[in-house]
């Protein structure tokens, strides 16, 4: 059975900025459907520390102007990931631009730790969410999510949906606790991909329990699995941990 997902809670766990158990997603998204940016900060190697007075006085820029967007911050060794929620789609995007334009940005000529941005645009893929009635790792609880993220090759967008639905049942068949979330992303560094979340309590957790229940589903899991290996060019795993004493929050 599926749990409801309240807006708030989800974004604490993956930064994705919609709510529900289910919705429809076709590879050409209405201008009004939740999306999120997603800016990646590379670090210069040993620069956390300045990297993280610089995010403080970049907070107290947007406190201070009234910048009316969330956003969550996790790190994965030398990236910051830093995500901006749009629920209202391309309609939000352009408000932000426009708060930026309006505002002037924030400019800082020192030493700011990064060494180089990417920027994407991505929206949850709730069709492919699986949110079991009691989740292992409840809703705001995650210190960790796991992301696996996998490059699809042309033409498999919707084949790749229609085999994760198959996976999701098998989760469900079998009870898996586990919680895990889905958003797709167009274009990017590597190309278009989707991106599968797991949040876990640490790092050593996620391991563990995911080694668990793929021995639980065993054959089960994998017949499904290799249904989809053909259609894929290369994936990557992600272990990205939260810093939410560097969000900001826009309603304070």
């Amino acid at each position: 059975m599926c749990r409801f997902v309240s807006l708030t809670a989800l974004l604490l766990v993956v930064g994705l900025g919609v709510s529900g158990c289910a919705g429809a997603a076709d590879d050409a998204p209405a201008t009004d459907q939740a999306q999120f940016v997603t800016l990646y900060e590379h670090l210069e190697p040993g620069s956390r520390q300045v990297w993280q007075q610089y995010r403080q006085e970049r907070l107290e820029f947007l406190s201070a102007n009234g910048y009316p967007f969330n956003e969550f911050v996790s790190v994965s060794n030398n990236v910051a990931r830093i995500i901006t929620q749009l629920p209202n789609g391309y309609f939000d995007m352009a408000a932000r631009q426009q708060w930026f334009q309006s505002h002037g940005g924030f400019n800082r000529s020192e030493n700011t730790g990064v060494a180089y941005r990417e920027r994407t645009i991505s929206r949850p893929m709730e069709n492919l969410w699986y949110v079991p009635e009691n989740p292992r790792v409840d809703f705001g609880e995650a210190a960790v999510t796991h992301e696996l993220r996998i490059y699809i090759k042309s033409g498999a967008f919707q084949r790749f949906q229609d085999v994760q639905q198959q996976l999701n049942t098998v989760l469900a068949d079998h009870g898996i606790s586990g919680a895990r979330f889905a958003a797709f992303t167009p274009g990017g560094n590597g190309g278009s991909h989707f991106s599968i979340f797991f949040p876990a309590e640490s790092r050593s957790d996620y391991y563990r329990t995911r080694a668990e229940d793929l021995d639980t589903m065993g054959e089960d899991w994998q017949a499904v699995v290799d249904e989809i290996r053909p259609h894929i060019r290369k994936f990557e795993n992600i272990d990205w941990t939260r810093r939410s004493d560097l969000d900001f929050n826009a309603s304070n």
